[in-house]
């Protein structure tokens, strides 16, 4: 009987712990279960606040829209949209909600984004916030407190994508420098007529067409991996154009393609990812990129890798001075680039990025020879060597940038969108000096003393004396204003083009002549500068050198003697290559300007082109909960 009392007594005192054990455990389990509810009342409510916006940023937008909407759309919107979404009386399931309108602001400081509130006929974003009742948790007694809130807010706005580019890479035609330059780009003869060439230029490619031509998908150009690891090949890719874009353009346009296609023998890889930048998530009927500058930058892209070397190529240009040697060499550090489908912002092309090595040797030297026979009467044989004079011109890219699209709003542009673009305009280096070998090797200019030419002289019975003209440095000069500048007019001018009554609107942006009073498509941006007027100035700037490189005889006493001859000399060489370097048949009109011109690149200048626009879907801007001010 102890022993059983005892038992008994032993099992009363577990079971006070035990019921405590049992209520705390109750506890955890309703904390857990209220804040599970917490979270998901939370999160629904801001799902619902999302979505709000998002329909009521159409109405706000108008950039689908031919009426002007009153306040009223918008909370109708709102409704609308609740409604959809599991609140059947925004009033009677809701403490509060309130629907605003303004414009989308970036603090300077947070660099956060939020909502401005602002009058409805400049309103392009929309915030919804909804404010509900803390759900009754199971445990009541738990709670802290009567009358607390949740609270969602979400800011949403539409608006326009749109691309652009810089330079005209086909817009030279005169005697036949295109066919040149492709020539020396495909690596074969190419020899396409004006029209042609012109109907290249005036075939447009839709995002679609150019995956098929280039085996890919859609999808594959907006990933950068995907374009890092296809590298197709130039020739496959023309005849792929060709096939894609029959029956969307001329015969014209496809009988060129085929020309290109069989004419080219370079087979190198073209990295798609130094072409291409990703081209984001649009419509793959929009119009996308011009035919024919595609085709030149991806015709570039197979002379330069991924990391910009590539060799030289030397250009066929004819240069009409007599006695001297012109070789021109065309190296592309950077393919230029395709402008994506991007928002105002984050959305930019160039041109490329290239060398010009102009490698000139001047044989016919009378003028030169004749100086030399007044100072030294006569009486000394001599030879001077053919003068080597080396010019690099290396040209920046002159980049545009889209500043701000207007979706096409009704009783604003007449229902069409508008466009602001700035440019940097590009810089590029000119520099002159001498090279060794022969102009026709490409070499690069020396940047230790070298001789542009070299003189001998021979007198009877007194011996032989050789001076070197050093070149002691090559000398060089920055053309052009490397600071982003805002065009000054607003592109207005755009045609909607029809691609399906299931895709966004799309509007193709006119191109006004430019000799039209306002052309605000294509825009150039101006450093004031041009090379035409360096070239004078850096042979100012060369630093001439005489110096003995070997003599012999009696004249090895009096070689010193012979530095005498320095000013006639190196004045006869400066007046020699003035007029060959900025005179009328210079070398920039006569070769860089035209090079540079075909590659879409003036330098100290940037022609910005719009494009395309097209109207985005809306977009959640922030889900910040808005403060009110003090």
């Amino acid at each position: 009987m102890y022993r059983t009392n005892a038992f008994r007594r032993h099992q009363d005192g577990y079971a006070v712990p035990f019921a405590a054990f049992l209520l705390t455990l109750l506890a955890a389990i309703a904390i857990v279960l209220d804040i599970g509810r917490l979270y998901l009342a939370q999160r629904t409510l801001q799902q619902q606040a999302d979505l709000a916006a998002l329909d009521s940023a159409r109405i706000v937008s108008r950039c689908n829209s031919s009426t002007v909407p009153q306040y009223n759309d918008i909370v109708a919107s709102v409704q609308a949209s609740l409604l959809r979404n599991g609140i059947d009386d925004p009033d009677v399931d809701l403490a509060t909600w309130t629907v605003e309108h303004g414009t989308v602001e970036t603090d300077e400081g947070t660099q956060f984004r939020q909502l401005l509130p602002g009058s409805l006929s400049e309103a392009d974003a929309v915030r919804v916030t909804l404010q509900r009742a803390v759900p009754t948790p199971v445990m009541p007694f738990l709670r802290a407190g009567d009358g607390r809130l949740l609270t969602a807010s979400a800011t949403a706005s539409q608006s326009a994508l749109g691309n652009l580019r810089v330079g005209s890479s086909l817009a030279s035609l005169e005697d036949g420098a295109v066919n040149a330059l492709l020539s020396a780009l495909l690596e074969g003869s190419v020899s396409i007529g004006a029209v042609g060439y012109q109907g290249l230029l005036g075939a447009n490619l839709t995002l679609e067409q150019l995956a098929l031509a280039l085996d890919l998908s859609v999808q594959d150009l907006s990933d950068p991996l995907a374009l890092g690891t296809e590298t197709p090949i130039l020739s496959d890719v023309i005849s792929n154009l060709a096939t894609q874009l029959s029956g969307a353009v001329s015969m014209q346009v496809i009988n060129s393609l085929q020309d290109l296609a069989g004419q080219t023998n370079n087979n190198t890889p073209i990295p798609l990812d130094a072409v291409l930048q990703p081209v984001g998530e649009i419509a793959s009927n929009v119009p996308f990129v011009n035919l024919g500058e595609l085709i030149m930058a991806l015709a570039m892209a197979t002379h330069a890798d991924s990391e910009g070397g590539v060799a030289p190529i030397e250009l066929p240009i004819s240069l009409g001075l007599l006695g001297i040697n012109v070789n021109s060499f065309l190296q592309v550090l950077e393919p230029p680039q395709i402008s994506p489908m991007g928002r105002p912002g984050e959305t930019s092309a160039s041109t490329a990025q290239v060398r010009l090595m102009v490698r000139l040797q001047v044989n016919t030297i009378s003028s030169i020879t004749n100086a030399l026979n007044v100072l030294l009467l006569g009486l000394v044989n001599f030879t001077l060597d053919p003068l080597k004079v080396g010019i690099d011109v290396e040209v920046s890219p002159a980049t545009g940038y889209l500043d701000r699209i207007d979706c096409p709003r009704a009783g604003i542009n007449d229902g069409y969108p508008q466009a602001d673009l700035s440019a940097r305009a590009t810089v590029a280096t000119v520099a002159l000096g001498t090279f060794s070998g022969n102009a026709s090797d490409a070499s690069d200019l020396e940047s230790a003393p070298a001789p542009i030419t070299t003189v001998r002289l021979s007198v009877l019975l007194l011996g032989t004396a050789q001076l070197a003209v050093n070149v002691t440095e090559p000398v060089d000069v920055s053309v052009g204003d490397d600071s982003i500048q805002p065009l000054p007019l607003t592109v207005t001018e755009f045609t909607q083009v029809d691609i399906g009554s299931d895709s966004p609107w799309v509007f193709q942006a006119d191109g006004i002549p430019p000799e039209a009073p306002v052309a605000a498509n294509p825009q150039t941006l101006s450093s004031g500068e041009l090379l035409s007027s360096t070239l004078g100035t850096l042979l100012g700037d060369l630093n001439l050198e005489l110096s003995p490189s070997g003599s012999s005889g009696v004249l090895a006493l009096v070689s010193g003697l012979l530095s005498g001859i320095l000013n006639t000399l190196i004045t006869a060489i400066s007046d020699l290559l003035g007029p060959i370097l900025t005179g009328v048949g210079g070398i920039v009109d006569a070769i860089l300007d035209p090079l540079l011109h075909l590659l879409g690149v003036e330098s100290g200048q940037a022609t910005v082109i719009m494009d395309t626009v097209m109207v985005d879907e809306p977009h959640l801007v922030s889900i910040e909960v808005p403060v009110a001010e003090e």
